[in-house]
């Protein structure tokens, strides 16, 4: 088969069998996924509080870089967990999805199973090792094999993301854009009763601006805007847990307003560091017969 004719069944076979993706697969990683009251255009403006001196805003950039970074170290380095996805569509169609998510950062596995919410029938299994993804459509007995460093999402979901912002969301880490530096250092505002604060800084690089919203010494929202597209991604992280002094979140919220996309993932069974979950807990078992497509 030549080169063309090669990506046109990728192709092909990308349109029949990533449709269930579209709704639920990338979609839960996302929100797994940044709000109105967050600068527009990444421009920042103080309400209520003030704008800091130019050292002070140094001091108080790097103070919250090192929040950031101390809230993803919290974060269990392995880790399951069962899922509940809800959403709405572009089109306005709620959906609903369950699964198990299993992830060994340390090792770079991760396996995703998604299941249909009514037949409990198995809708699709992501599994990652280190730079290999595989994608199993059970349906279809088709595995679609990529790569992370070249993935894009574009052919799964109408998304032009990187899918290694994507994947640290799915596990509770707070995604910093690689080189970036400070666009605007922070801006602090504090409520009418004085007693809370909320902390914004908005990095950048050759790609995405990214604000991240700081609150209660931990990082709550964040949003990723496309300098070309200029697609925006909020995520929310919502209640907050530490378990032995680990820290994850039960709900992660992604919305995405210019395609009207609503989804949240709700965690439940949480099991931070087990000593159970071994290697082989990783490996995508399929039907002898399955096809392989190679993407990348």
């Amino acid at each position: 088969m030549n080169a063309h004719a090669k990506n046109a069944h990728v192709s092909d076979l990308s349109k029949k069998g990533t449709h269930v993706m579209k709704n639920c697969i990338f979609k839960s990683l996302c929100t797994v996924v940044i709000v109105t009251v967050l600068c527009t255009g990444c421009a920042v403006r103080s309400t209520e509080g003030r704008v800091v001196q130019l050292t002070e805003e140094r001091d108080k950039a790097a103070e919250l870089i090192q929040k950031i970074e101390k809230a993803n170290s919290d974060t269990p380095r392995i880790f399951s967990a069962k899922f509940v996805i809800e959403g709405v569509s572009p089109k306005n169609k709620k959906f609903k999805t369950l699964g198990e998510i299993a992830c060994n950062r340390e090792a770079r596995l991760f396996k995703v199973t998604f299941v249909d919410s009514i037949f409990k029938s198995p809708m699709a299994v992501v599994a990652q090792d280190g730079r290999k993804i595989k994608v199993y459509m059970p349906v279809e007995k088709t595995i679609y094999e990529d790569d992370t460093l070249f993935i894009n999402l574009k052919n799964y979901i109408d998304v032009n993301i990187k899918f290694d912002l994507i994947s640290a969301v799915a596990t509770w880490q707070v995604p910093m854009l690689k080189a970036y530096k400070i666009k605007q250092t922070a801006l602090q505002k504090t409520s009418g009763a004085g007693k809370e604060e909320e902390n914004y800084i908005v990095l950048e690089n050759d790609q995405y601006f990214e604000t991240i919203s700081i609150k209660n010494d931990l990082p709550n929202k964040i949003m990723i805007i496309n300098k070309i597209t200029k697609e925006k991604s909020e995520f929310y992280f919502e209640n907050p847990e530490r378990e032995n002094n680990v820290l994850y979140f039960n709900t992660i919220r992604y919305i995405s307003a210019q395609r009207g996309e609503r989804i949240s993932v709700k965690f439940s069974s949480v099991s931070a560091n087990p000593s159970r979950l071994k290697e082989k807990d990783f490996y995508l078992h399929v039907p002898r017969n399955t096809k392989t497509v190679r993407v990348h």
